[in-house]
This record gives C-alpha cells, structure tokens and sequence, in this order.
C-alpha cells in the first residue's frame, strides 16, 4: 500500500505498466450523468444519483421530496430509493428546504430539527429491464420493493414535464424495445408518473 501518492507525478503510468501485468483503476465515480431527454437540463429538481447520495453521505440531506422518481436500475439506483424511502418528506413551507438545494449546494444543509416532521415519501423506480435482468443486487431489489419502492421495469423516460415555475413535476416513460443494444420507445404505450424530485442514475 502506497499512500499520499498522485500517479502521475510521484510514479508514473508508463513505470507501472512496465512492472505490472495489470492496472485496475478504481478511483471511483464522482459525477453522475442527467437523462437524454427533453426538459432535464436546467430543471432544478432533475439531480443526479452521485449527487444526491453524496449529500445524504455528506448528512446535509435529512429529508427528500414528497413524490420522487429514479430512473436507473444499477445498484446506486436502489441506494437512491432506499434512502428517499427511509428519509420521508417534510410539507415543504420553506423553498430553501427543498432537496435539490441541498444536493446542488455542497455547502447548504437542512436543520436537523425538521426530521421531526418527516411524513413518508412515495418512491418510484424506473428500469429499461425486467426486475429479473437489472444490474443491481437481487437482495437489494427485493429489500426495496420491501421497503416500499415502486418499481416499473421495461420502460424508459421520454420527457421531464417542467411546471410554469420551472421546476419538474412529472416524468414521462413508455414501455421500450432493444433495437441494436438501444432502447426504442413502443408508441401508444406512454404514461406521466407526478414527481418533485427526479434523480437520473444511470452511469
């Protein structure tokens, strides 16, 4: 074990590929990506599943939204709906109480004292696969759906429905087919699921 040491600087790629027979990097994924589709950009209630899990990991998110979907399948996707499930919602009185300031402001934190005030949150989950091939852990699938989590499978998002407030207040799925490895929405198929908070986990 080497610590307090920059590769790149102190040891050099070029060395390690020379000594070793294998590199495995694993500094971890510290940004996430937003959802391909019409609507996310700039809607402050669209965050990513990085995001969102840093600052409850960070404990500056006590609560999250009344009504919030994930769009995802992989395992950051379940850590994203079991933590909004277990942190509920508060009525949100104070627009700077909501979650996504708290997600997109490392330096904002909620009071601890509205915990005391948390109602359940509805939770859903959304997968371009069948609950049986997504790539999260199948205990873990399984404790969310125990826990309480909605999850709709097959289906992929279309468009963020954005309110005259600019903020998001539904997401738009349909049912989909792989064509080439790429999911294809099914016309006819679409429904709009009311969200406050939507987190894209998607890689």
């Amino acid at each position: 074990v080497h610590t307090s040491t920059r590769v790149g600087e102190e040891v050099k790629v070029e060395d390690l590929e020379k000594d070793y027979d294998a590199i495995l990097w694993a500094v971890g994924c510290w940004t996430g990506r937003g959802l391909p589709v019409p609507g996310w950009d700039g809607t402050p209630n669209c965050v990513s599943g990085v995001a969102f899990l840093k600052a409850f990991n960070e404990g500056r998110m006590k609560v999250t939204a009344d009504k919030v979907v994930c769009v995802g399948g992989g395992d950051t996707s379940i850590d994203v709906v079991s933590v909004a499930r277990r942190l509920g919602h508060i009525e949100q009185t104070n627009p700077t109480d909501r979650p996504e300031l708290v997600v997109q402001d490392g330096f904002v934190a909620h009071d601890s004292a509205i915990t005391a005030a948390a109602q359940g949150a509805e939770v859903t989950l959304t997968s371009l696969f069948p609950k049986e091939n997504m790539t999260a852990a199948e205990h873990e699938v399984h404790d969310a759906l125990h826990e309480g989590v909605t999850i709709l499978d097959g289906v992929m998002p279309v468009e963020v429905i954005v309110g005259e407030d600019g903020r998001a207040t539904a997401l738009t799925i349909a049912k989909c087919s792989m064509e080439d490895g790429r999911p294809t929405p099914v016309e006819g198929t679409e429904q709009t699921i009311e969200a406050d908070l939507i987190v894209s986990a998607i890689g």
